[in-house]
């Protein structure tokens, strides 16, 4: 150490400032502004958390941890083993191959009425705050108390349908509204046998018409099946006209002239309603 005179002995701080290069004309306490009470309070923060808490948290945490950083890492990339460099570089890949702009699509989304995703929320509230009815109360009216599901009625539809023995346009000649069914032929060449026939489809009346220029016979005939046939009427004589109505079930019906060599015409007509 250097020798001083006795009346210029060094402070403390002087030699201090002499051993470590600090300049004489400051000290140590110039250059700390807080006390170190303040800084470890600062440091603590508001919640006085020491070194040995922060371990202590530190230690709570990685106990939670079930994985390695390394097993974190390989799940996030996958059996690909892919990085996000190469997810970025697959994106970049996909953009590449969109034809129209994020706006563009946005656009196309809204449509002309420029609708966004809230109005259209704002419109489904509006619709739903006018039902009066839940869904399941709807559904349970629908289905009725025997329960019935759409189903089902398709089922009892499909058996329905089974049992029908005829078509559905068969039922609607069956049902014209009153109007007549009739089969005729008209001025037939007489020297020939001529017949017609009529299918009534559960009309009551039955009204015949028969006429010759030459006498001959007329034959009226009933069936139900189209194929075994009964005689309802026979001339007793060669006719030149016959003529009747009938109230009868029989669903069939076959009007003849026999063949008269003189020659003429003959004109038979039947009709039901």
């Amino acid at each position: 150490m250097p020798d001083y005179p006795d009346s210029t002995l060094p402070t403390a701080t002087s030699l201090i400032s002499d051993e470590i290069g600090i300049a004489k004309d400051s000290t140590i306490q110039e250059r700390i502004d807080i006390k170190t009470s303040e800084l470890r309070d600062s440091i603590r923060g508001s919640g006085d958390k020491t070194l040995t808490d922060l371990e202590t948290d530190l230690s709570s945490i990685l106990s939670q941890l079930d994985i390695t950083l390394s097993d974190l890492r390989d799940s996030l990339k996958g059996t690909s083993d892919k990085s996000l460099t190469d997810i970025d570089s697959d994106l970049l890949n996909i953009l590449g191959k969109l034809d129209i702009t994020l706006s563009q699509f946005r656009d196309s989304l809204k449509g002309a009425n420029d609708k966004s995703l809230s109005d259209l929320d704002s419109d489904l509230l509006s619709i739903l705050g006018q039902l009066d009815i839940t869904l399941s109360q709807l559904r349970d009216d629908l289905r009725g108390s025997g329960a019935k599901t759409f189903t089902d009625v398709e089922s009892d539809l499909s058996d329905i349908l089974n049992q029908l023995d005829i078509t559905l346009s068969q039922l609607r000649d069956s049902l014209l509204d009153g109007s007549s069914l009739y089969s005729q032929l008209i001025d037939a060449d007489e020297t020939s046998d001529q017949e017609i026939t009529l299918d009534k489809k559960g009309k009551n009346v039955l009204s015949v018409y028969a006429k010759a220029d030459n006498a001959t016979t007329f034959t009226l005939e009933f069936s139900n099946d189209n194929t075994n046939w009964m005689t309802y009427y026979q001339s007793a004589s060669a006719e030149t006209e016959y003529k009747d109505n009938i109230t009868a079930g029989w669903r069939y019906w076959k009007l003849k002239s026999s063949a008269n060599a003189s020659g003429g015409n003959v004109t038979l007509m039947l009709s039901s309603c």
